[in-house]
């Protein structure tokens, strides 16, 4: 015996009346398979209160429920075509049924399956009239609702303190609900001339006994601030994006002096983000690497008065073992400051002799960088012979075409990395030099700038001097970039020895204990670091296949990997300086 599945549909209560109910549709269905001997093993309906996204679902376990093999099914079953497909992609999806698993479609009113070339055929014309149907009522839908929205009236349901009804003709209305109408007054009133927020709203609705709904007693902040913001309380309609006048087809809650002074009540207490000096990452604990964390405390005072207190600690404070430190703002402050004061010469002297030795420092270090340039440029010189005897010795088939290709890319590649070198040698030297001339100006003023600035500047000028600052304990610890190590102040006294003034620490300024280029420039493997006293020799690399054709081009005579004198490069914030 066959078994059968029935698919039954009804868009609209005016269809269950014309004959074409759930029931009427099922009763033909089950008719159907007594004709032929076949069992009706399922029925699926979709009602007429269930939208697109129901409909499609009830569609979709009917397919499923075809496809599984369990159910046997042999065919689906439906009154007509636009009962099962509401588009061409469900007429799809019931071709692929029958090719796939076999289980074909049936249609009553046509008399036809999709087993035949007629059948097939049929249903697709019908398929894809049923389709056209569906956009052409879905823009009339749309026209229908705009301008029921144009005409002054909600689109969908009504908001919170208006309500939706039918007069004796049958026409959707709206007017204020008995309730929550007032409810909708008293909010405004609260806000608008009690000065209250939302917040304060919420816990006066509460304390008052004005419930939200039976089983939500307490509004909920986002619905008073939607309620607060909504224009349809002044008689207004939205329309997608649009505001159109009720044209008093239903009376207003508010006037617009109450709803456009509740605005301005609102937008005065918006809720701004504390801002915290140290936090946000900006410090990590020294005991756990993590984050220092901002606590804000209010105290009543005896005067009666309020006051803000910031406290620092670690975001780790509750594990077991770490310190319990906790830290006032100005005592973060104070040390903050102190570190500004180390940076900063405090006598003509000192400032003088700094600049004196970096100025010679910065000549010293263009007249080595223009030696490692030219040493540099005759470098690509010998490359760019290379590269012409290598193009004449394959020319004259005394090199392979393979050998050729891998030992040309070879050359190249050389050859670039070496005008990258001859580029940025002097940027970055200038850069340096330029870098540590603007560090030394902005440490003589850090403390104003810090005096004189907010949050955002104390900040920056934190992460300009430091690349990390650490709590250690409650001693504030920072590393200092390169630039400002150099200013950093020592104990009084000074260097007899360097003519170094009292305490400021500057020997890796002296030219004389660290000689910036070496004169051994013959020699470019093995340079000496400005900062070191033994020789750093450049990587060899793999062994080169060229030395065959040029021993002058081995790795180990290639000045390629010498090192810069000039100070090490350091981050700054990018347009800090100005």
């Amino acid at each position: 015996m066959k078994r059968i599945v029935g698919f039954a549909r009804v868009s609209s209560a005016e269809q269950a009346a014309t004959g074409f109910s759930l029931q009427a549709q099922a009763d033909k269905i089950r008719a159907f398979a007594a004709s032929i001997g076949a069992t009706v093993v399922e029925m699926f309906t979709v009602a007429e209160s269930a939208n697109v996204s129901q409909a499609r679902k009830v569609f979709q376990r009917m397919l499923a429920f075809a496809r599984d093999k369990k159910s046997a099914t042999d065919a689906v079953v439906f009154d007509r075509v636009d009962r099962a497909t509401r588009s061409q992609a469900d007429l799809a999806e019931l071709e692929t049924l029958r090719k796939v698993h076999g289980v074909i479609s049936i249609s009553l009113d046509l008399n036809v399956d999709s087993s035949t070339p007629q059948g097939e055929f049929s249903m697709t014309i019908n398929a894809a009239v049923a389709a056209m149907s569906n956009r052409l009522l879905a823009e009339r839908v749309k026209e229908n609702m705009e301008a029921r929205a144009r005409s002054g009236l909600f689109v969908g349901h009504a908001p919170f303190g208006y309500e939706n009804y039918r007069d004796e003709r049958g026409r959707s209305l709206v007017r204020i609900h008995e309730r929550n109408g007032p409810i909708v007054r008293r909010i405004f009133h609260l806000i608008a001339y009690d000065g209250l927020s939302v917040a304060e709203v919420a816990r006066r609705l509460a304390k008052e006994g004005i419930k939200y709904t039976d089983r939500s007693p307490r509004f909920p902040l986002s619905k008073l601030n939607t309620i607060v913001h909504d224009r349809a309380y002044l008689g207004e309609v939205r329309y997608h994006e649009e505001w159109i006048a009720g044209k008093g087809r239903f009376e207003s809650l508010v006037d617009l002096k109450t709803f456009v002074r509740a605005q301005e009540r609102i937008s005065r207490r918006k809720y701004l983000r504390h801002e915290f000096t140290y936090s946000h990452s900006l410090i990590n604990c020294g005991h756990c690497g993590r984050a220092i964390t901002a606590d804000c405390k209010s105290k009543v005072l005896a005067d009666g008065q309020s006051a803000k207190y910031v406290y620092y600690r670690c975001a780790g404070i509750g594990a077991e073992g770490h310190p319990k430190v906790r830290l006032r703002e100005n005592a973060l402050d104070a040390q903050a400051l102190a570190v500004f004061d180390s940076l900063r010469l405090s006598s003509d002297e000192q400032r003088q002799w700094f600049v004196d030795q970096l100025t010679a420092r910065t000549r010293a270090n263009q007249e080595a960088a223009a030696l490692h340039r030219a040493a540099l440029r005759k470098d690509l010189g010998r490359v760019a012979a290379e590269k012409d005897r290598l193009v004449r010795l394959h020319l004259a088939g005394e090199v392979a075409r393979d050998s050729y290709q891998r030992l040309h890319e070879e050359l190249v590649e050389r050859e670039s990395r070496l005008l990258v070198q001859v580029e940025e040698g002097a940027a970055v030297q200038s850069a340096e030099a330029e870098l540590v001339v603007k560090a030394f100006g902005l440490s003589q003023d850090l403390a104003a700038r810090w005096d004189a600035g907010g949050v955002s500047e104390k900040r920056m000028l934190l992460d300009t001097v430091s690349s990390e600052w650490l709590l250690e304990g409650e001693t504030l610890v920072p590393k200092l970039r390169m630039a400002f190590q150099v200013l950093r102040l020592v104990p009084a006294g000074g260097n007899e020895e360097d003519g170094t003034p009292g305490g400021i620490r500057t020997h890796d300024l002296q030219l004389r204990r660290l000689p910036l280029y070496p004169a051994e420039l013959r020699a470019p493997n093995a340079v000496r670091h400005p900062t070191s006293r033994r020789p750093v020799r450049s990587p060899r690399g793999p062994q080169n296949p060229r030395k065959n054709l040029d021993p002058d081009l081995s790795p180990g005579a290639s000045t390629e990997g010498t090192i810069s004198c000039s100070l090490e490069t350091f981050c700054t914030p990018p347009g800090f300086f100005r």
